[in-house]
């Protein structure tokens, strides 16, 4: 088995990848995210996604398994201030598209649980931030 960086011409393979392990776990092909290996740019030229790094895993020549890191921000606020908070809530839609722009596809709020959930939980729903029902894992690298 050989590990590398994926390029253009493996898309189709990581397709492939995605939609088998879409059937194994019962999930309709497609439903699945699965970001853009290759991004256009303001001239419409093909170049890499900069948010997104990809492997390819092949064996006897064949593409059998992919794998991406994804850029992804945190959402985080420090301090306490609720006049603050009011400027932070309608400047926030600015720093989102400014992410966007930058290539960035999702963000994530991480809540510690406490007395401040239901809170927190009232200020993420109005930023259309939703639950994802996940369990949260970092590493800090």
């Amino acid at each position: 088995m050989n590990i590398r960086e994926a390029v253009h011409e493996d898309w189709p393979a990581i397709v492939r990848c995605q939609a088998q392990l879409e059937e194994k776990i019962g999930r309709p092909a497609g439903s699945m995210d699965l970001p853009e290996l290759m991004i256009k740019d303001a001239e419409g030229n093909l170049k890499r996604n900069p948010a997104v790094f990809y492997w390819v895993v092949e064996h006897g020549g064949e593409i059998v398994e992919a794998l991406y890191i994804e850029l992804c921000l945190e959402w985080n606020l420090v301090g306490v201030d609720p006049d603050a908070l009011k400027e932070i809530t309608d400047f926030r839609e600015t720093v989102f598209a400014m992410a966007s722009k930058a290539g960035a596809r999702w963000l994530h709020a991480f809540v510690m649980p406490g007395p401040w959930e239901k809170a927190n939980d009232r200020h993420l729903d109005k930023a259309k931030l939703k639950p994802t029902g996940m369990i949260h894992y970092r590493r800090m690298l």
